[in-house]
Parts: C-alpha cells; sequence; structure tokens
C-alpha cells in the first residue's frame, strides 16, 4: 500500500510540474497581441493609451476594446471595440463605440433561416440586434455618411474634431429607423441589411 501511495504521489507531482511547464512556456505569449496593440498605438504621436481590455481564453487573452486619448486635448476620448492589429493599419472594419462625450451603438433587423416549430420547415424570421459600436470604415454602413474616409486609427486621429462634431448633429434613429429623441450622450444608428 505504500509503495502505491508513493507512485501516486510522485506521478500526481510529476503531472504537477508538466503543467506547470506548460503554462511558463505559454506565459509570455499569452498576452502577446494585448502588448502588441499597446506598444503600436503607444507609438503614435500624441496618443495616450488608457486602457486594453478583453477576456481571458485557454491560450490567450482576447482583445475586446481599447481606450485612448489625445494628449494635447483634454476630454478627449476614442474607444474602439475588438481592435485587431489590422486596425492599426488598412481596415474595413473599424468599430468606433466612443469618440469624446459620444457613446455610440447601432440596431437594425436582418433576416434569419430558422425552422418553424409548427411546420417543421425552414422559415426566414425578422431578427432584431444592437452592438455597442458603429463600424465607420469603409465597409460600414455608415461610411456614405461620413464626408472622409477612415482606413485605420491614425484616419480617427487625424479627423478627431471632425467626427466629434458630425455625431453630434447626427440623425438619432430608433431599431426600427423611425426618430427619437437623443437621450444625453448616446447616439444610436439605425443600420438597414439588404435592399
Amino acid at each position: 500500500m505504500r509503495i502505491k501511495v508513493t507512485t501516486l504521489s510522485a506521478l500526481f507531482i510529476g503531472c504537477a510540474l508538466l503543467l506547470l511547464g506548460s503554462m511558463s512556456a505559454y506565459s509570455d505569449k499569452y498576452y502577446s497581441e494585448r502588448d502588441q496593440i499597446r506598444a503600436r498605438l503607444e507609438s503614435l504621436p500624441n496618443v495616450e493609451v488608457m486602457d486594453i481590455s478583453g477576456r481571458k481564453e485557454l491560450f490567450n487573452f482576447d482583445v475586446r476594446r481599447a481606450a485612448l486619448r489625445l494628449v494635447d486635448r483634454p476630454g478627449s476620448i476614442i474607444e474602439l471595440e475588438v481592435p485587431a492589429l489590422g486596425v492599426l493599419e488598412d481596415s474595413d472594419y473599424i468599430l468606433l463605440s466612443r469618440i469624446g462625450r459620444w457613446k455610440l451603438g447601432s440596431c437594425g433587423e436582418r433576416e434569419t433561416e430558422a425552422v418553424d416549430t409548427t411546420t417543421g420547415k425552414p422559415r426566414m424570421f425578422k431578427t432584431a440586434y444592437g452592438y455597442g459600436h458603429i463600424n465607420i470604415g469603409s465597409a460600414g454602413p455608415a461610411t456614405s455618411q461620413i464626408p472622409f474616409t477612415i482606413r485605420n486609427i491614425k484616419d480617427i486621429i487625424s479627423h478627431y474634431s471632425e467626427l466629434e462634431s458630425l455625431f453630434e448633429k447626427w440623425p438619432q434613429l430608433d431599431c426600427k429607423g423611425e426618430p427619437i429623441t437623443r437621450h444625453d450622450n448616446v447616439v444610436t444608428f439605425y443600420l438597414q441589411e439588404g435592399s
């Protein structure tokens, strides 16, 4: 019995050491995307990184949001959702969730195929959706309403004042595209997919 306990203990300790060694090897890579994004943002002139947040996954830290400010503009803030490294270069998808005092959101309806529970047959349903950002990149539905091209974070920084005043005058629409009264500093943009 004593041999079995000692063997099991040694086996357990060996597995624990192997697991700790594996975790140590991954620890340098775990935050690598976050650290690369931070370094790239900090390399931009006149930019201070306020926060980079995300969620912990099994093998990496999944970056979900970056907040920064312009050093020469007190009160300035730019928040990007899912700021992949591509946004720091050129991207068709730039998800802006805040600029200055304006918190941005979008909502809409889309056709979704699902099985009708009464007939068991596929059917198209309208489903509502909402996001805590607006895609201001070239693939975004808001692009036609922005009088300049946004390809990357440098474009947002260089057009900061123009974007801030653009969203101040932005038409406020609910998720059905009907005008609504603006509530404080929240801007909602209605997105319509399809025709």
